[in-house]
């Protein structure tokens, strides 16, 4: 009976799908309905089917409850009653059961985002004891494992108890925190400096019962910025210093600096400068 189509001859439970209602056959042997599949009852010694199709909240018809006999006979109005009654708890059943598988893979689907995340994730209680790390968290911080983040209180792998007082602060204050720049300790005693996006996270009640969000690790980015402005801060140094006049414009032609000797071959003074066309300087 695996597969059959749904129609009006291919047994009862095709016929009450097919339907929408009850199917009583008393005989199988006699009945139209299990024209194509008569062979098959036969061969299982089944003479009367009794099936009641099974309804979703929304209507849709999700199968079959079937009472199968070896002696053919009509149902008694008990047996009605029962036949109805099954085909409801089954079709409970069903719709209990689909939300879980459906359940099942959405948590499925979250935890792999979670685990696969660059970005570290993170949720704490008010007291800044950690609920929930991911992978990416556990291992930005330096720990061999997330029970180790777990053993640890938030409050201690800030590098500046302020910048954690901020934090707090923030989130209690506007319920979130976006792009605040933070430094922590990892394990081994190093620095981590990233950018924390947050929200709060309330109760049933609407009472504030933790923080949870994300970290993105910026100390490689921060190094740099601060390579250049070392670098920027040692050229200026040096063009203050040199007895060589420097000029420099925008794209656009007009003056942005003027180191002294510039000012004082030019009679000019850079503050006045900046912003006008050098071509007006040159005539």
């Amino acid at each position: 009976m695996d597969h059959a189509p749904v129609g009006i001859r291919y047994g009862s439970c095709a016929a009450a799908v097919y339907l929408g209602r009850q199917v009583t056959v008393a005989d199988i042997e006699a009945d139209a309905l299990w024209e194509y599949r008569r062979d098959a009852a036969r061969q299982a010694g089944l003479r009367g089917a009794w099936s009641a199709p099974i309804f979703a909240t929304d209507g849709i018809i999700v199968g079959t409850f079937t009472v199968y006999q070896r002696l053919p006979g009509v149902p008694s109005i008990r047996d009605q009653e029962m036949l109805s009654r099954m085909a409801q708890i089954t079709g409970i059943a069903i719709e209990r059961r689909s939300a879980e598988d459906a359940m099942r893979q959405s948590e499925a689907k979250f935890r792999g985002l979670f685990e696969s995340m660059m970005e570290g994730v993170y949720r704490t209680t008010c007291d800044g004891r950690f609920l929930v790390v991911n992978p990416a968290f556990v291992q930005m911080l330096g720990y061999a494992s997330a029970e180790e983040i777990y053993a640890t209180p938030a409050a201690s792998l800030y590098w500046y108890t302020a910048d954690r007082d901020a934090y707090v602060r923030r989130m209690d204050g506007s319920g979130e925190v976006r792009n605040i720049e933070s430094i922590l300790r990892r394990k081994d005693g190093s620095m981590l400096v990233v950018v924390d996006n947050g929200r709060v996270v309330r109760d049933k009640h609407g009472r504030i019962s933790g923080y949870e969000g994300t970290i993105a690790d910026i100390t490689e980015r921060k190094k740099a910025e601060t390579e250049i402005f070392q670098a920027k801060e040692r050229a200026q140094i040096t063009l203050q210093s040199i007895g060589d006049a420097v000029i420099t414009t925008d794209s656009e032609g007009r003056i942005d600096y003027m180191n002294p000797a510039a000012e004082s071959l030019t009679g000019w003074e850079s503050r006045a400068a900046q912003g006008r066309s050098i071509a007006a300087y040159s005539r």
